[in-house]
C-alpha cells in the first residue's frame, strides 16, 4: 500500500536543501504512548532497509523527542509567519514558511521511518485512541491538578476543557475503529469542528514554572498530533476510507488551530517579530550545535549509522536556518552605525570588502548551479548557503558603514552616475584596450554592454525626473534580462590586461546587483513600487546577463574541484589577510565597532573555507573510490586579484581567485562615487 504524502511548499527567497516527498507522521513522548511497531518502513523513504530500532534504546527516545521538536517547529514557524504577515512583514513571513516546510517535509519525514509511525488504517486508529485516551484520563487531568495547586486558575480551566475534547476524540476514533472492523451496531461519528483561535501576542498568563513546562509539553503534543493525524488521513484516503480520513483531518484541525494556540497563547509564546526571530535563532543554533550532533553521536554508538547520518544532515540544515533567520533579523533591525569618514583608509577598505562580498555571492551562486548540473547536490548546498551569508549578512552589515543606501532620490542619482560612467568611460576604455590587444570578442562584449548601460542610465534619469515631479516624463519600461548560463571553459582572451578588465567588470556587475537590490528594498519601504521594480529588473540584467557574459569570457568556471579550490583560496585570503588587515586599520583610525565587525567576518570566512575544504575532501574521496580520474580545469584569474599574483587560465596553473578591486574611494554629500576610473559607483 502506497503511503507517500506530498506537502511540498515552495521556498521563497531562501536557499535550503531540496524537500523530499515522504510521509510526515508522529505523536508520542509527552503522553507516554508508543507509536507504531515493527521494522521501520524505510524503503519508501529512499533510505533502503533500516536496522530495526530497539524501543528501549536511547536513540529511539531521541527520535521521538526529535519528532516532537520538528512538528512543534513547523507549527510554531507557520504561526510566526501569520503574525509577520499581520505586521506587514511579508518577506519575513515567506522565510518562516519556507523553513517550516523543511522542518515538516524533510526533517520530520526523514526521522519518522526509524520508529515506523504510520501503519494501516486500523493500526493508526488504535494509536489515536490510545493517545487521546491517555490525554483524557491521565496527562491533562494531571496537568490541571498541578496548575490548580500552583494557583494557575486559567491553566487549570484550559487543561480541564481540553481534557473533555480529547475524550470526545477518543470516543470518535473508537467508533470509527468499530465501523472499520465491521461492527453492524457502530456508526461513523460526526466530525468535530475547530473553534479557531488566533495567536495573540502577550506575556505568559501563569505563575508556576511547572505549569509553563506543562503547557509547552501540551503544545508540542498537539502539534505532533496535527502532523500525525493529517498523515493518518492520507493513508485512510489511499486505503479507500474517505469518512475516516475526514474524521482524522477534522480532529487534526482542532488540535492545531484550537488546542495548540490556546496552550501557546497562555504560555506567552508569541512576541513581536524581533522577539520571535531572536528566540527562533537561539533554538536553531541549539539544534545545530548541541541537539542533533548529540543525537547523531548516540546513534553512532548504538550502531544506527543511517540514523546518525540523518541527524547530522538535519543539524547542518538547522545551522543554515539560523543563518537565514539572522539575515532576516538584520534586515528587520539593521545595526545603528555611524558611517566612517569618506577620506579614511577604512572607507576605502569597506568599499573593497563590499565588492568582494558581492562577487563572492554571485560566484558561489553560479558555482552551485554548476555543481547541481554535475550531480553534486551537497557541493551545491555548500556554495548556496555560503553565498547567502556573503550577501545577506556580510554585504548587508558592511554597507551602512559607508552609507551605501540613501533616500530613493539619492539612490537613483548614485545609479545614474555609475551607469553613465560605464557607458561613456569605463567600458569604452576597456573595449579600446581589448581591441589593441587583439581580443575582439572582449571588444565586442564591452561595447555591447556599454550600450546596455546607456539604456540603464536613461531609465534612471527618467525615474529621477518622475520622482522629482516632472509631468513631462513617464516611468520607463523595465529592462528584460537575456539570461546566460555559466559555461566552464578556458579564457577567451589573449591579454592579461583584458583579463584584468573583465574581472573588474564582473566585480562591478556583481556589486551593482547587490546594491540595486538594496536600493529596491529602500524604494519599496518608501512607497515607490515602480522604482523598486526598475531597480530589481536592472539588477537582474547586471547579474544574470552581464556578470555571466564577462565571467564566461574570462574562463572563471571550472569543474567542481577547481571551483571549490577557487573558493577555498579566496576565503583563506580573506580570513588570514584581508579582513584582519582591514580590522587593524579600523582600530587604528578609531572605528572600534567596524573593527569588531570585520574581525567577526574574518571568523565567518574561516568557517566557509573549512566548509569548502570538507566538501572538496569528500568529493575527491568519492572520485578516488569510484576510480574515476578527475580532470580539473583551472579557472582564469586576474593578476591584480590574487595576493600572490595570478596567470591566465591558458597557462594551466592554479591561481588565487580575484576577490576585490583595489581602489580609492570618496563620497559626495548625498551619494558616493569612486575616484578611480574602473571601479563601479
Amino acid at each position: 500500500m502506497k503511503k507517500t504524502m506530498r506537502r511540498l511548499v515552495p521556498l521563497i527567497g531562501l536557499s535550503v536543501a531540496a524537500l523530499i516527498s515522504v510521509p510526515t507522521v508522529g505523536h508520542a513522548a509527552p503522553d507516554g504512548v508508543a507509536d507504531g511497531a515493527g521494522t521501520p518502513q524505510a524503503t519508501q523513504y529512499g533510505m533502503g532497509a533500516l536496522v530495526p530500532m530497539d524501543p528501549a534504546s536511547q536513540s529511539y527516545a531521541n527520535v521521538m523527542a526529535a519528532l516532537h521538536g520538528e512538528a512543534y517547529a513547523y507549527v510554531r514557524y507557520t504561526d510566526f509567519a501569520w503574525l509577520a504577515t499581520q505586521n506587514g512583514q511579508t518577506t519575513l513571513a515567506s522565510t518562516y514558511t519556507a523553513i517550516a516546510s523543511v522542518e515538516l517535509n524533510k526533517h520530520f519525514a526523514s526521522e519518522a521511518p526509524f520508529v515506523d509511525l504510520v501503519g494501516t488504517t486500523d493500526v493508526n486508529l488504535q494509536n489515536a485512541v490510545a493517545a487521546e485516551t491517555n490525554e483524557n484520563t491521565t496527562l491533562y487531568p494531571q496537568f490541571a491538578e498541578q496548575a490548580k495547586a500552583a494557583g494557575d486558575t486559567a491553566a487549570y480551566d484550559l487543561f480541564t476543557d481540553v481534557t473533555a475534547d480529547e475524550g470526545v476524540h477518543a470516543a470518535n476514533f473508537t467508533a470509527a475503529l468499530a465501523v472499520l472492523n465491521g461492527d453492524p451496531t457502530a456508526t461513523m461519528p460526526a466530525n468535530p469542528v475547530a473553534d479557531t483561535v488566533d495567536p495573540k501576542v502577550g506575556p505568559a498568563g501563569v505563575k508556576s514554572q511547572q505549569t509553563l513546562d506543562n503547557l509547552l509539553t501540551a503544545a508540542q503534543g498537539e502539534a505532533l498530533a496535527y502532523v500525525k493525524y493529517m498523515d493518518f488521513a492520507t493513508e485512510a484516503t489511499q486505503a479507500g476510507y474517505p469518512q475516516i480520513a475526514s474524521l482524522l483531518e477534522a480532529t487534526a484541525s482542532v488540535e492545531r488551530y484550537e488546542h495548540f494556540r490556546e496552550f501557546t497563547n497562555l504560555m506567552g509564546l508569541w512576541g513581536d517579530d524581533l522577539t520571535n526571530l531572536t528566540n527562533t535563532i537561539t533554538a536553531e543554533i541549539y539544534e545545530s550545535v548541541t541537539k542533533d550532533p548529540g543525537y547523531a553521536a548516540t546513534a553512532t554508538t548504538e550502531g544506527y549509522m543511517t540514523l546518525a547520518n540523518v541527524f547530522t544532515s538535519n543539524g547542518a540544515d538547522e545551522g543554515n536556518h539560523a543563518v537565514a533567520y539572522s539575515a532576516a533579523l538584520a534586515k528587520l533591525n539593521p545595526p545603528k552605525v555611524t558611517p566612517v569618514d569618506s577620506a579614511s583608509t577604512s572607507y576605502a577598505n569597506v568599499m573593497t570588502a563590499l565588492h568582494g562580498e558581492a562577487m563572492a555571492y554571485a560566484k558561489y551562486s553560479d558555482f552551485a548551479v554548476l555543481a547541481t548540473a554535475n550531480g553534486h547536490p551537497d557541493v551545491a548546498s555548500q556554495f548556496t548557503k555560503t553565498a547567502a551569508v556573503e550577501l545577506n549578512e556580510h554585504f548587508a552589515e558592511e554597507a551602512p558603514y559607508v552609507g551605501l543606501v540613501g533616500t530613493t532620490s539619492q539612490n537613483l542619482a548614485d545609479a545614474l552616475a555609475g551607469e553613465t560612467n560605464e557607458n561613456t568611460t569605463l567600458y569604452p576604455g576597456f573595449a579600446d584596450q581589448a581591441k589593441a590587444a587583439g581580443d575582439m570578442a572582449a571588444y565586442n562584449l564591452f561595447m555591447d554592454i556599454a550600450g546596455d548601460e546607456g539604456v540603464h542610465a536613461n531609465n534612471y534619469r527618467d525615474a529621477l525626473s518622475v520622482l522629482a515631479g516632472d509631468q513631462t516624463v513617464t516611468m520607463p519600461a523595465n529592462p528584460v534580462p537575456d539570461p546566460v548560463d555559466p559555461i566552464p571553459g578556458p579564457a577567451g582572451v589573449k591579454s592579461q590586461q583584458t583579463l584584468d578588465n573583465l574581472m573588474t567588470a564582473a566585480e562591478g556587475e556583481a556589486f551593482a546587483y547587490a546594491k540595486y537590490m538594496a536600493f529596491a528594498d529602500e524604494a519599496t519601504q518608501a512607497g515607490y513600487p515602480e522604482i523598486a521594480s526598475l531597480f530589481q529588473a536592472t539588477a537582474s540584467v547586471e547579474r544574470y546577463e552581464h556578470f555571466r557574459e564577462f565571467t564566461n569570457l574570462m574562463g572563471l568556471w571550472g569543474d567542481d574541484p577547481a571551483n571549490l579550490t577557487n573558493a577555498i583560496n579566496g576565503e583563506t585570503y580573506e580570513t588570514t589577510t584581508m579582513y584582519p588587515g582591514f580590522a587593524a586599520t579600523a582600530q587604528t583610525e578609531g572605528y572600534t565597532a567596524l573593527s569588531s565587525r570585520l574581525t567577526e567576518i574574518a571568523g565567518d570566512e574561516a568557517n566557509h573555507a573549512a566548509g569548502f575544504q570538507s566538501a572538496l575532501t569528500t568529493l575527491q574521496a568519492s572520485a578516488a573510490n569510484a576510480q574515476a580520474p578527475a580532470t580539473t580545469k583551472t579557472p582564469a584569474t586576474s593578476s591584480k586579484s590574487a595576493p600572490t599574483g595570478g596567470t591566465l587560465a591558458t597557462t594551466g596553473t592554479t591561481a588565487l581567485p580575484i576577490l576585490l578591486i583595489l581602489m580609492g574611494a570618496a563620497v559626495g554629500a548625498t551619494f558616493w562615487r569612486t575616484k578611480r576610473q574602473g571601479s563601479r559607483s
